[in-house]
C-alpha cells in the first residue's frame, strides 16, 4: 500500500488561467486589468476562439453573450466538443439583467450570469470561489515522484499505476483495449488479461483519496 501523508499548499502552483471571449476590446482590456492576478487569454472573435481554444490549458471560461458570428450560447456548445474541455467552470457576461438569459444560462449548466450591475469585486469573488471548489476536487499528478494528491492526502504509485490513473482521469470512461493501448501500448494481450489485477492493486491505494476505478461491461471508469 502506498505511503500517504498531509501536505501544505505548494509554493510553485501555476497562475490560474481564464479563457475570455468578448467582441468588445475595451471590455477585454478592463477585464484583464481587474483580473490581473489571473492569466487571461482573450479572443475578440468567437469563431477564432472556437478554433484556437483546443490548444489552450485553462481553468475558467468566461463568455460574452451578445457577439457576432456566434453568441455565447452557441460558442459554449462548440467548446464542449473540444478535446480539452473537461467541464471547466463557465460564466456568461451580460450587459442586461434579462431574466430569460439568466434562466437559459443556468439551464446550460453554467456557474453564473455576471451582469453589468455587479461590481468587479463581486464578479471576482464569484469566479474565485468556484475555482477554489473545483481545485479542491482535482487530483494533482507528480510524475517525477510518482505520487498523486487530493485534498492534502498524497499517495505513492508505481509508474504504470500513475499512468493508468492519469488516463482515466481525463474522461468519463474507456474500453479496455483503448486503455491498455494508452498505458502499455498496442497489442499487449497479456496486460489486457491481467487488467483487473492492475485495477485491483490500484484501488487498494487510491481509496485513501476517496477514488475508485470500476470496470463494467468492458468500460473502465474512475469514480
Amino acid at each position: 500500500m502506498g505511503v500517504y501523508f498531509n501536505l501544505g499548499k505548494a509554493n510553485n502552483e501555476r497562475m490560474n488561467t481564464i479563457l475570455y471571449v468578448d467582441d468588445n476590446p475595451q471590455k477585454i482590456s478592463s477585464f484583464k486589468e481587474e483580473f490581473s492576478d489571473f492569466k487571461v487569454i482573450s479572443f475578440d472573435n468567437p469563431l477564432k476562439a472556437s478554433k484556437m481554444a483546443e490548444e489552450i490549458d485553462y481553468d475558467i471560461l468566461v463568455l460574452d453573450i451578445m457577439m457576432p458570428f456566434l453568441d455565447g450560447f452557441e460558442l459554449l456548445a462548440k467548446m464542449k466538443k473540444l478535446k480539452n474541455y473537461s467541464e471547466q467552470p463557465t460564466f456568461f457576461l451580460s450587459e442586461t439583467n434579462d431574466e430569460s438569459l439568466m434562466i437559459k444560462a443556468l439551464e446550460l449548466g453554467v456557474e453564473d450570469l455576471l451582469t453589468a450591475d455587479m461590481s468587479w469585486q463581486v464578479k471576482k469573488v464569484r469566479i474565485k470561489s468556484r475555482l477554489t471548489a473545483k481545485k479542491e476536487n482535482e487530483i494533482k499528478f507528480n510524475f517525477i515522484d510518482r505520487t498523486v494528491e487530493l485534498k492534502g492526502v498524497l499517495v505513492e504509485l508505481t509508474t504504470k499505476e500513475l499512468q493508468l490513473l492519469h488516463v482515466l482521469s481525463q474522461g468519463e470512461g474507456m474500453n479496455k483495449d483503448d486503455l491498455v493501448a494508452a498505458v502499455w501500448g498496442e497489442g499487449k494481450l497479456m496486460v489486457k488479461n491481467n487488467l483487473s489485477t492492475h485495477i485491483s492493486n490500484l484501488n487498494k491505494k487510491i481509496h485513501l483519496i476517496n477514488k475508485k476505478i470500476q470496470s463494467r461491461k468492458g468500460i473502465v471508469s474512475l469514480l
